[in-house]
């Protein structure tokens, strides 16, 4: 006695082995379905040397320099994966960072409070970058990166990321260098 649903099940046993050896001819010819994904590598250059004083006094949490610099990895890798076309690869060097505000130490036991406001510093990066396609590079260029009218974004104060004026900041860079019509102003 047969399994009544047996011959469907042949059937498509068959065209998943028949899908993947095509699949395989193809890529065996160098014909593939996709390109390669782009890539975004962030490098840190001597963090210990960043304006930013939470790089100099150990001070931990949100604004330790290792989740400060994961943070800021995270947010650019998410950029490039939403804004770079597949095939192309940037690089990127942060070469100084200064977090919006200053800190209070006298403040949060010891640990120091950041104040956000018109009185202290901007976020601002340093960076160096190279975009590159199939070996050939596109656009090569330093620069530093800061937002004067950063406590104008209404988001950015209802937000509880600590670190959303750099992320803004970041943000709205990467777009007007590397997506759109506008890309490299």
């Amino acid at each position: 006695m047969r399994w009544a649903g047996a011959a469907s099940f042949v059937d498509l046993i068959r065209k998943i082995i028949f899908g993947a050896i095509l699949v395989a001819g193809f890529q065996s010819c160098g014909v593939t379905g996709y390109a390669a994904a782009a890539t975004v590598a962030v490098h840190f250059i001597a963090p210990e040397n960043y304006t930013e004083p939470a790089f100099h006094l150990g001070v931990g949490g949100a604004r330790s320099p290792q989740n400060v610099m994961f943070e800021i990895d995270r947010t650019l890798q998410t950029l490039g994966d939403r804004h770079l076309p597949p095939g192309q690869t940037l690089s990127i060097d942060v070469l100084d960072i200064q977090l919006a505000g200053y800190t209070n130490w006298s403040l949060a036991y010891g640990r120091g409070l950041r104040i956000i406001s018109d009185a202290g510093p901007p976020p601002a990066f340093r960076l160096r970058y190279t975009l590159t396609e199939g070996g050939k590079t596109l656009i090569a260029s330093e620069e530093t990166v800061t937002d004067l009218d950063f406590l104008e974004n209404p988001a950015a104060r209802l937000s509880g990321d600590p670190l959303i004026y750099e992320k803004i900041l970041l943000t709205n860079w990467f777009r007007k260098r590397f997506s759109g019509p506008w890309a490299g102003m």
